[in-house]
C-alpha cells in the first residue's frame, strides 16, 4: 500500500490529497505500522504532504483508543523523521 501512495504523493487534487493523508493515518495506528509509515515518509520528495500528514497521524492515535501508541508516543516517534 505504501509504495502505491508514494506514487501519487504529488496529487494536486484537494480531495485526492486529503484521501492520501487519511489512508496514511488509518494505516499508522496498528502495531508496527507507525514505524513503517514513518520510514516510508522519510523517502518521499513531497515534504508538504509529509508535513500535513504528521498531525493527522497523531489525531488518529488520539481518536482511536485501541491505537497501539498514545498520541504523545506517536508524536514523539514522528519527531524523529
Amino acid at each position: 500500500m505504501l509504495p502505491l501512495l508514494e506514487e501519487v504523493q504529488d496529487e494536486d487534487n484537494r480531495n485526492g490529497r486529503k484521501m492520501i493523508i487519511q489512508v496514511l493515518g488509518q494505516i499508522s495506528y496498528k502495531e508496527g505500522c507507525l514505524e513503517k509509515v514513518a520510514a516510508a515518509l522519510k523517502s518521499w520528495h513531497n515534504q508538504e504532504i509529509v508535513k500535513d500528514t504528521l498531525p493527522h497521524i497523531i489525531e488518529v492515535h488520539r481518536r482511536y483508543p485501541f491505537s497501539i501508541k498514545t498520541p504523545e508516543e506517536a508524536e514523539k516517534y514522528l519527531k524523529k523523521i
